[in-house]
């Protein structure tokens, strides 16, 4: 085994955590750096300096950072929560309406329709605590992922308050226009943008953000969105973005010391094993029995360097099989066995 020759950047590191995020949310590989991307441009536009644009990109990129927090909570409301939370964020920054409407329809599908209106009744009693709870575990954790890898307050800040709205009915509900973050407004304005573009191009894009503009979203970001035309989209279509988004990246684009790498990893390492109350601290521990083993095995230090980290990121591609096969009391079927099977690739 052999180290990396060229030094990582943090982009790099960080942008690997957001291909995870994308999994956790059922999103398109790469929903977050088309984020980070549309953000960043649209912060260009509107004549802010390197140092906000910074907080903008790596807002977009970690913007669903937390997401795994709440996992179960969404397995417990909607079944599979990797099916249901593309149909939710889609409507996040919609009307109230379309959110139940959204919810009602996606909840627990495979149950016959009075089974799931009861289920639906039981869910709803407590519904929108447990949002509140959702919103505010997923800002904490994706707040206190930031910190550990060493990001600036004005990031973490921004981490905080992920899921407020502009007209003050997000969650938690504690603030509302220019109360939210900048960085904040300009990603929920790019990440509307990026799913509705995905589903329908620009057209469907630009007229959701109209519409959402003065409610869910900030008037000002998304104005400034629009005003880009269709350049704002240029290179989403590529088969990749990853380069596109790196070269995105504002600022001095720092690299990755040492202890910043394994700050950045055991961050990666807590996001999936939050995935289920039962694996807290799984891959940590792994990572220091895959070292132990190295030095018991005489191992070069660099190899037994190297075997720590392969064991803290392991098995980031568990993110990507729903809560509720993790936690079948009985045997896999044919398609959940596959799940499983694929999460290894995915890591």
């Amino acid at each position: 085994m052999t180290a990396i020759s060229r030094p990582l950047r943090l982009a790099e590191a960080v942008g690997a955590l957001s291909l995870a995020t994308d999994l956790a949310m059922g999103q398109p590989l790469e929903h977050g750096l088309r984020t980070a991307v549309l953000a960043v441009r649209t912060a260009q536009a509107m004549g802010l300096p390197d140092d906000d644009l910074v907080t903008v990109f790596y807002t977009g990129l970690l913007h669903f950072a937390g997401c795994t927090a709440e996992s179960e909570i969404d397995a417990r409301f909607f079944g599979d929560e990797l099916s249901a939370r593309p149909q939710m964020m889609a409507v996040a920054f919609g009307s109230r309406r379309d959110l139940i409407t959204t919810a009602s329809r996606v909840a627990h599908p495979e149950r016959a329709r009075l089974a799931r209106a009861a289920t639906m009744a039981r869910s709803a009693f407590g519904g929108v605590a447990e949002f509140r709870k959702w919103a505010a575990s997923h800002c904490d954790v994706a707040s206190v992922l930031g910190a550990r890898m060493g990001f600036s307050d004005q990031v973490q800040t921004a981490l905080r308050h992920l899921w407020e709205r502009w007209d003050g009915r997000g969650m938690p509900g504690e603030l509302s226009g220019e109360q939210i973050p900048l960085a904040v407004r300009l990603m929920q304005v790019a990440q509307d943008a990026d799913m509705a573009w995905h589903q329908g191009g620009s057209l469907l894009a630009d007229g959701l953000l109209a519409e959402r503009a003065g409610s869910g979203l900030d008037p000002g970001a998304v104005a400034a969105f629009l005003s880009l035309g269709e350049a704002v989209y240029a290179g989403l279509d590529a088969p990749s973005i990853w380069d596109a988004a790196l070269l995105a990246e504002p600022g001095r684009q720092p690299v990755v010391s040492e202890d910043r790498l394994d700050a950045c990893l055991s961050a990666i390492a807590d996001f999936a094993d939050l995935k289920s109350m039962w694996t807290v601290g799984h891959s940590r521990g792994v990572a220091g029995l895959a070292e132990r083993s190295a030095v018991v095995a005489g191992l070069p230090e660099a190899d037994q360097v190297l075997l720590r980290r392969a064991g803290l990121v392991h098995d980031i591609g568990r993110v990507a099989v729903p809560v509720n096969v993790w936690a079948k009391p009985g045997p896999l079927n044919r398609d959940e066995q596959e799940q499983v099977r694929l999460h290894a690739y995915h890591t």
